[in-house]
């Protein structure tokens, strides 16, 4: 679930790197997911509006972390707390 349908990932241990895969579909309109690390909390809560996505994330300190988007670009997000709009 955390995977598939909220799109939360770790690419390094104790999620030192973390993907965040946004995939809207199957009639969700938003989903949402968190991991406390050891080493601190990620998550991602992704809404889908008329015509765009909205992606929150939060990444632990110390962590690098990026959105890869359904059409292949990537965006990568700072530590903290971020709100990423995209058109759909």
């Amino acid at each position: 679930m955390h995977t598939t349908v909220a799109g939360l990932s770790t690419a390094a241990p104790g999620y030192g790197e973390v993907v965040f895969r946004p995939r809207p579909g199957g009639g969700l309109t938003w989903a949402e997911a968190a991991h406390q690390s050891p080493y601190g909390r990620v998550a991602i809560r992704r809404e889908l509006h008329a015509s765009r996505i909205e992606v929150r994330t939060t990444v632990r300190t110390g962590a690098s972390a990026r959105i890869e988007w359904p059409d292949g670009s990537v965006t990568n997000v700072p530590t903290g707390t971020t709100t990423t709009l995209r058109p759909t």
